[in-house]
């Protein structure tokens, strides 16, 4: 286990934030030296590989690359080498869902079944899917479960497994916490529903564009049909095991894009000011309604 000494290092998508404090009789060091060395020295012990960029308002103070980011070809790891946000992007999913309730489009506590009404479950509203309080099992579970010779794992074809089966759910809706990709994925699906346009291209009109995140698109789900080249345009993948619209965990953008993309935008008609919502829950305790579902390589079956 590497000790971070004084550091405090904290991962917001793809950039990286640093808290320093020092002793009172010490000099305190730049930032931009004190991140250098940390980083060097998880490098040099094989504990790091990828892209630093650190930021202080719109003031870049730090980016450096280590490593490489393609080995076989010998490309190295720079700031802006495009790098996989995975389930980080559910941010964006999230935002995209705001965007359609300001636009009127959706309400947040409209079930889920308004907008796909093949979902099974009519007490899971919209809301739920980007709470984590759903009840929904992770994805894995129901592909195991149900489709575990499935060569395509979709979108569409986990909700045709919920449509048919209609597994119970973990727990009653809104009664606890738990992560859920699965609702992430729902949520995916529903802003497809609703805007009648690719998830992929709906994140590029309201959010990329607007933003300027001229390198974030959303990437085939199959790495072999991508390359680490700083392809900016979205991608939409054609046959893949999961559909390139889930739930942005597939999304990819740099460790600069992502640590210098403006914190607010005010294009008229594009993406809109979204209110900010906190749903605070109790931390994992005494009489806490907070469940684990941490990931496992062998999730447990419904049957």
């Amino acid at each position: 286990m590497v000790r971070c000494r004084p550091l405090l290092v904290v991962t917001v998508g793809v950039a990286i934030a640093v808290s320093l404090s020092c002793g009172p009789n010490q000099p305190a060091p730049s930032i931009a030296a004190s991140v250098d060395s940390l980083m060097s020295e998880l490098y040099d012990q094989g504990y790091f590989n990828g892209a630093v960029v650190v930021g202080r308002g719109d003031q870049v103070l730090y980016e450096r690359g280590f490593g490489l980011a393609n080995v076989e070809e010998g490309l190295p790891f720079t700031p802006d080498t495009p790098s996989h946000g995975a389930s980080m992007a559910k941010t964006l999913t999230a935002a995209a869902i705001l965007i359609l309730e300001e636009d009127g489009r959706i309400d947040l506590d409209d079930p889920v079944t308004t907008q796909l009404p093949e979902f099974p479950y009519p007490e899971v509203t919209i809301r739920h899917l980007i709470s984590h309080d759903s009840g929904l099992h992770p994805e894995a579970v129901y592909f195991n479960t149900f489709a575990p010779q499935a060569d395509k794992r979709t979108n569409d074809r986990l909700l045709e497994i919920l449509a048919e089966h209609k597994p119970p759910l973990a727990f009653p809706p809104g009664s606890a916490f738990e992560y859920s990709s699965t609702g992430y994925i729902m949520a995916a699906l529903l802003i497809e529903r609703a805007t009648g346009q690719s998830y992929a291209a709906f994140l590029r009109e309201r959010i990329f564009d607007p933003l300027q995140m001229n390198s974030s698109f959303v990437r085939p789900a199959e790495d072999s049909d991508w390359n680490a080249r700083g392809r900016s345009a979205i991608v939409v993948s054609r046959t893949v095991r999961w559909s390139s619209s889930i739930s942005l965990s597939t999304g990819r953008s740099t460790v600069k894009e992502d640590s210098t993309t403006p914190r607010t935008t005010s294009t008229a008609g594009s993406c809109p000011s979204i209110r900010i919502r906190c749903w605070v829950r109790r931390r994992s305790g005494p009489g806490s309604n907070h469940r684990s579902s941490e990931a496992s390589t062998d999730p447990p079956s419904l049957s």
